[in-house]
């Protein structure tokens, strides 16, 4: 079916693997009389496709944005039930709030973010209530033109049982060894 959409029509079509839009606009002569028409067709395939990625991750992953500074400028709403809603935002890299555990790099990780790196493992994340939380994943750099960091977008997933299950099981190991 085709809508009508500012004087003209358009759909979308599919064809094999690819996901196609097309648009069709009728051309005008000054008397409003139709003299022709322009067809475009536009491949969306990518557009979907990262459409569809971006969904998957902000439905089934904790998604946080933070500025230069290290303050939350957005987080989806699988963080929101985590930390809870606070105001003013709980949330920030700070290290009695979230701090990296997989090197011996002891620096907040709002300096570090201004390395340029990305920073992958696990990272321990101490709620408002006080409990702890083990996340792993990823703080990804947010560069502008120039290449400075201007932020960074921290996704990741909660581990915390399958930390505590491995550790569970080491300390049964270690137990029957020396029994």
């Amino acid at each position: 079916m085709m809508e009508l959409e500012d004087n003209a029509l358009q759909r979308d079509v599919t064809a094999s693997d690819l996901q196609l839009s097309l648009r069709v606009d009728a051309v005008l002569d000054v008397d409003a009389n139709v003299i022709g028409y322009v067809v475009e067709w536009l491949d969306r395939t990518e557009d979907r496709k990262n459409q569809t990625l971006v969904e998957t991750i902000m439905t089934g992953q904790f998604v946080a944005e933070f500025n230069s500074e290290g303050a939350v400028v957005s987080r989806n709403p699988a963080f929101d039930v985590l930390i809870g809603q606070t105001q003013p935002p709980y949330l920030r890299l700070a290290p009695d709030v979230i701090r990296f555990l997989d090197d011996e790099d002891v620096r907040p990780l709002a300096s570090r973010q201004h390395d340029g790196n990305i920073i992958f493992g696990r990272f321990l994340v101490v709620l408002p209530d006080g409990s702890e939380v083990i996340l792993e994943g990823g703080l990804n750099p947010m560069r502008g033109r120039d290449e400075q960091t201007r932020g960074s977008i921290f996704i990741a997933r909660d581990i915390t049982r399958h930390e505590a299950e491995l550790h569970k099981m080491e300390e049964e190991r270690l137990d029957a060894e020396q029994a």
